[in-house]
């Protein structure tokens, strides 16, 4: 009896079915996923950022990214999974390289942004001597870590805007809107707050507060700010941004009544533009839309943004390679 010849296909294609071989896991603590409501879990619904910055990372460890194959998790969207044909197996090398490269990236999440506060107090316009002999006595410098938690919308609102509004019979008010990051402060500043003080014919000032007359008294000694990343001290240094802890009031480090210490600030980082609000409260969708902008541009400044916000591998949040 003759075989015939298309039946020779059929135990060569069960060979080769199901010969993908799993290598390694990445979480990522956003979704990677290009749309949430497609089952398709292939490389085409990752999205594209995700996929050529891991196609980079695999490059510069010598693996052919043509050799890997990415595929979405099962974690809802925020998992890739990446497998090699069980013929065409990565050398332990190699694999021992690429998670030693992406556990550097993990590693950075905890990476602060180191700040020096340099007090000034030969600088102090007001208090009595006794005060500024106390400002003299505390130590020159304080250093803390810097850590990013979200972004914060705020908008410029006065009594202007208040008695704008009033007298055009409406209870919305159009104001500029600006952008900035909450940051944890580790250890946290033996200080009441971190304001900014524009005094006539001078750029705002920082200055931070101490309880030094009184328990009540509010002193405040002005202070050099230094961070370790030379793009945000540039932006710091020309005024282009700043930081405070009176920025939105949303912070626990500026609120009135805080005696424990400075435990978080805020770093300013710029305009949004203009929104209409009710007494500085906005409308939810556009809150959001806002918030969205802001991450975006705290994103753009780069690391250690980029590990809370934006889309980059910078939000792997955790590697397994087997």
């Amino acid at each position: 009896m003759r075989i015939k010849p298309h039946y020779l296909f059929v135990p060569l294609a069960l060979l080769l079915s199901g010969c993908d071989k799993d290598f390694a896991t990445l979480e990522f603590d956003t979704r990677v996923q290009n749309n949430a409501y497609r089952v398709d879990v292939s490389a085409a619904n990752i999205m594209s950022v995700y996929r050529l910055q891991l196609s980079d990372v695999l490059r510069k460890q010598g693996i052919d990214p043509e050799q890997v194959d990415m595929l979405l998790g099962e974690s809802g969207g925020s998992t890739i999974v990446l497998s090699t044909s069980v013929f065409k197996e990565l050398e332990e090398a190699q694999k021992a390289a690429l998670h030693d490269a992406l556990k550097v990236i993990v590693g950075g999440r905890e990476q602060a942004i180191g700040v020096t506060f340099t007090l000034r107090p030969e600088d102090m316009e007001t208090g009595s001597v006794e005060v500024r002999e106390q400002a003299a006595a505390l130590p020159r410098e304080y250093t803390a870590g810097l850590g990013v938690k979200d972004v914060l919308i705020g908008v410029s609102y006065g009594l202007t805007d208040v008695l704008n509004s009033a007298l055009a019979g409406s209870r919305q008010t159009d104001s500029e809107a600006f952008c900035s990051v909450s940051m944890t402060v580790e250890p946290q500043l033996p200080f009441y707050d971190l304001r900014l003080f524009e005094r006539e014919g001078k750029p705002a000032e920082a200055m931070l507060t101490k309880n030094l007359y009184t328990p009540y008294s509010r002193d405040h000694i002005p202070v050099d700010i230094a961070v370790d990343m030379p793009e945000l001290q540039a932006a710091l240094a020309s005024g282009d941004m700043k930081m405070s802890t009176q920025l939105t009031g949303d912070t626990a480090g500026g609120r009135v009544g805080n005696k424990r210490g400075i435990t978080q600030l805020e770093i300013l980082i710029g305009p949004l533009g203009q929104v209409s609000h009710e007494q500085a409260r906005v409308e939810y969708f556009s809150h959001t839309h806002l918030e969205s902008k802001c991450r975006e541009m705290a994103a753009a400044l780069g690391r250690p943004f980029t590990y809370k916000m934006g889309d980059s591998l910078d939000r792997l949040r955790s590697v397994s390679v087997y």
